[in-house]
C-alpha cells in the first residue's frame, strides 16, 4: 500500500534537512561510528550506538520526533529516495514502553520512500531487515533492484538521520559509501543522460506560476470570493511562483494593457467622495481615470470598491503580459483573469457545533463554527476565532479548532466563537470521568 507520511515532527523531512546541511558544507564527515557498505547484491547501513536508558514515549515527550525513525537517503537513479525504519504510532498513542531497543526495532518496518518535495510517498511493504548489533541499529537491503536504484550512480556519500520522542534535535550525518565486491558497475553515459533529462523534467513539472485577482477582505475559492454588504474592498493583481513546496508571491507583478473591468457597479461601487482614499499626484507615467489608478507601463494598481448591495459582480482584467520563461514551467499562467465577487447580506450569527453538555477530562474535542448571513445563508471558509476563556488556552483564528491541551476538569468551561462582532458561547461540563 502507498501512503503519504506527514507526521507531527516532520520526521519524514529530516533526511532532506541533512542533505541541505551537507550541501552547504555544514555536515562534517562521520565520526559517530556509522557505516555504509554496498555491493551489487546488497547494502548494509549501521547507525551509531543507541545509549538511551529507556525506550518508548510518554505524554511529557513534547520535543523531538513523533516516533522512532532511522533513515538512509541517497541521490538515487529514479530521483531522491530514502529507506526508513519507522515505528508505527497512532495519533492517540500517548504512552508506550519497550523493554529494549530490540523490541523497538522489532515493532518497526523498513520502507522505501521517495519524492522530489517534502511530501514523501512511502511503500509500506518491508524492503529490508533490521536488527540490533552491539547496541547499534543495522538495516540490510538484499533487493538488488532497490540497491541498484539507490546506488546506481555510485554516490561517494549518503545521508543518515535518526529521531526519537524526547530527543530535542534529530541526529543527522553524512557517511562515506564503502563499495565492496561484487562491485556496483559505474553508471554508463546513457544512464547519466537519462538521469539528467529526468531531473530537468522533474524541475519543470514541479514549477508553476499562477495569477489571480486578490479581493481583500474576502473569503474565497479559486475564482470566486464572498464579501458582505458595507465591506470596503481592495482589488489587485498577484502572481505566485512555486517550485515544489516553496512558493513566492508578488503584488502587481504581471503587466497589462487594460484596467479592471467591473460588470455591475451597483453591486461593487466606487467609494463615496468623503471616504475615498488619497490619490497619487499626477506625474509622468501615471494617469488617474475616475476611481482607477493605472500605473505605467501598464500595471493595474490596486483599486478600492464598496459592496453596496447583495448580488454578484465579475471583476476582469485582460492583456496580461505572457510569462517569459515558459520553457521551465509546467503550465504558462493566464493572460486574462476573471474573479466572481458575491456580495452577501451582513453577518447575522455564529454557531458552534457539536454541542455536547459533558465531555471527559483529557479529551480533545474538535469544535466547528459556522457563520450565517441575515438571509440564513451559510458563509463558507470564514476564519472564526475560537477561544477558551476559562481554560487559559490561547485563541486561534481557525474554523476547526481543538485545544492545544485537554480542557481541565472541575466544572463548566466556556467555548466562545466570534466573527465580525457576532459570537456564540457553548458551556461544557468537563467531568473527571465519563459515566457509562
Amino acid at each position: 500500500m502507498i501512503r503519504i507520511r506527514l507526521d507531527r515532527s516532520r520526521a519524514a523531512l529530516r533526511p532532506l534537512l541533512a542533505i541541505c546541511l551537507f550541501a552547504s558544507g555544514l555536515a562534517a564527515q562521520s565520526s559517530s561510528g556509522a557505516r555504509l557498505v554496498v555491493s551489487r547484491r546488497d547494502a548494509r547501513v549501521t547507525f551509531p550506538r543507541d545509549t538511551a536508558q529507556r525506550w518508548g514515549w510518554t505524554p511529557a515527550d513534547t520535543t523531538g520526533a513523533w516516533t522512532y525513525l532511522w533513515s538512509l537517503h541517497t541521490p538515487a537513479v529514479e530521483g531522491s529516495s530514502s529507506v526508513e525504519l519507522a515505528v508505527g504510532r497512532a495519533p492517540d498513542d500517548t504512552l508506550r514502553r519497550f523493554r529494549s531497543l530490540r523490541a523497538v526495532v522489532a515493532s518497526g518496518r523498513v520502507m522505501r520512500c521517495g519524492g522530489e518535495s517534502w511530501v514523501q510517498l512511502c511503500d509500506e511493504r518491508d524492503v529490508g531487515k533490521a536488527a540490533v548489533r552491539d547496541g547499534a541499529v543495522e538495516i540490510t537491503l538484499r533487493d538488488s533492484a532497490l540497491v541498484a536504484n539507490l546506488f546506481g550512480l555510485r554516490p561517494a556519500r549518503a545521508e543518515l538521520a535518526f529521531g526519537r520522542p524526547g530527543l530535542a534535535t534529530t541526529w543527522s550525518d553524512s557517511v562515506s559509501v564503502e563499495y565492496v565486491d561484487p562491485q556496483m558497475p559505474p553508471p554508463s553515459d546513457s544512464l547519466l543522460a537519462w538521469v539528467a533529462e529526468r531531473k530537468r523534467l522533474a524541475r519543470k513539472n514541479g514549477r508553476w506560476v499562477s495569477r489571480s485577482i486578490s479581493v481583500r477582505p474576502g473569503w474565497s475559492g479559486w475564482d470566486s470570493s464572498w464579501v458582505t454588504v458595507g465591506d470596503t474592498l481592495e482589488l489587485r493583481l498577484s502572481e505566485e511562483t512555486c517550485s515544489g513546496d516553496l512558493c513566492a508571491g508578488s503584488w502587481d507583478a504581471p503587466k497589462s494593457d487594460s484596467s479592471f473591468v467591473i460588470s455591475d457597479t451597483t453591486v461593487l461601487g466606487a467609494l463615496p467622495k468623503r471616504v475615498a482614499p488619497p490619490r497619487p499626484p499626477a506625474s509622468a507615467g501615471v494617469a488617474v481615470l475616475e476611481e482607477m489608478v493605472i500605473v505605467a507601463p501598464g500595471v493595474p494598481g490596486p483599486i478600492t470598491r464598496i459592496a453596496r448591495r447583495p448580488g454578484v459582480s465579475t471583476v476582469h482584467v485582460g492583456g496580461l503580459a505572457p510569462y517569459a520563461d515558459t520553457a521551465h514551467v509546467c503550465e504558462a499562467p493566464r493572460t486574462s483573469l476573471t474573479q466572481v465577487v458575491v456580495v452577501r447580506p451582513p453577518v447575522a450569527r455564529v454557531v458552534i457545533h457539536p454541542r455536547p453538555d459533558t465531555i471527559r477530562a483529557g479529551a480533545e474535542p474538535r469544535f466547528t463554527a459556522d457563520v450565517f448571513d441575515a438571509a440564513g445563508g451559510l458563509l463558507p471558509h470564514a476564519s472564526v476565532d475560537i477561544t477558551y476563556p476559562d481554560a487559559d488556552l490561547r485563541p486561534h483564528p481557525r474554523r476547526y479548532e481543538s485545544p492545544l491541551d485537554p480542557l481541565p476538569p472541575g466544572g463548566r468551561r466556556r467555548v466562545v466563537a466570534t466573527f465580525r462582532g457576532k459570537a456564540d458561547t457553548l458551556s461544557v461540563f468537563v467531568a473527571d470521568s465519563m459515566k457509562r
